[in-house]
């Protein structure tokens, strides 16, 4: 399978021998082995030991490639975190504290991310993660604080 990076240490992808593949639109899981991984600069290849032929491969197209958070090494620096971390957090208005929604996903790009945040009237707002726009994230607390908006 041919997948995209959504890390800043793909490296670390030769460390996992196990990984999750999550359907974004029906979180179904399939739990995988791999069997061979190949890095190149702008994609990874990694052939499964569960899924054995081209046309299995190509069910999971779209799917996600994730690892178990519980495994994953507390390293990040301040100010950084994973996207798993990010995803399922209640976006607030810095000042009022009015609720804007849960962030629901990460978003990867060149200069920065994309937080996608869906709304209680089910909207998605699409929110640059850069300080301009968000002033703060409250892990413990559960909490995205989004700069209030001129």
């Amino acid at each position: 399978m041919r997948c995209s990076y959504a890390t800043d240490f793909p490296d670390r992808l030769r460390e996992r021998k196990r990984y999750i593949l999550t359907d974004p639109k029906t979180h179904e899981v399939k739990l995988v082995s791999v069997a061979e991984l190949r890095l190149s600069q702008d994609y990874f290849l990694v052939r499964f030991h569960e899924i054995t032929t081209p046309e299995e491969a190509r069910r999971f197209n779209g799917w996600f490639l994730e690892v178990d958070a519980r495994r994953v090494p507390d390293d990040t620096a301040e100010g950084e975190f994973y996207y798993f971390q990010l995803v399922g957090l209640a976006a607030m208005e810095e000042g009022s504290g009015r609720a804007i929604g849960t962030v629901t996903g990460v978003i990867p790009g060149k200069a920065y991310e994309i937080l996608a945040i869906d709304t209680p009237e089910g909207e998605e707002l699409l929110i640059p993660f850069v300080t301009d726009f968000v002033a703060e994230v409250q892990l413990a607390e559960g909490r995205l604080v989004l700069k209030r908006q001129r």
